[in-house]
């Protein structure tokens, strides 16, 4: 369902990417966004808010993003502590760390154990000649 609301929706890319937002891949930063902060950053003037939060459509502007904290429903701060309080357990379990193991054996960086260029490689590659388009022809075929 999620794929045919996306552009440019690449399972290699996103699959992955939704798993890590979510922190069920165990081996990220635990991620808990803040709602008034990303309502803020991403919908400065509310206009996805009011569509899908219909009580919130009257409200002025300030009212959405700095709601009075009396009529909030959870303090956020306290929330937030008790989910990574919450969340850190579960990744403190043995099985955790077994799964956390498995996904970095299975979708890990490859480059790790690689060896390092020499001086010399970087040197050759940085003096490898370089292609300028003329002005005005970029992107032209």
């Amino acid at each position: 369902f999620l794929a045919r609301l996306f552009e440019d929706y690449e399972p290699g890319i996103h699959y992955s990417q939704f798993q890590m937002q979510s922190g069920t891949t165990g081996i990220n930063t635990l991620r808990i966004y803040s709602p008034l902060k990303q309502g803020l950053d991403q919908d400065p003037d509310a206009r996805f808010i009011r569509q899908w939060v219909p009580e919130l459509a009257g409200e002025p502007l300030t009212r959405i993003h700095k709601p009075d904290p009396a009529l909030l429903m959870v303090d956020p701060k306290i929330a937030v502590s008790q989910a990574r309080a919450k969340l850190a357990s579960f990744r403190r379990k043995p099985e955790a760390a077994e799964q956390r193991k498995e996904v970095m054996r299975k979708h890990g960086s490859r480059k790790q154990g690689r060896p390092k260029k020499t001086t010399k490689q970087m040197t050759l590659f940085s003096q490898q000649p370089v292609v300028k388009i003329p002005s005005g022809r970029a992107g032209q075929s």
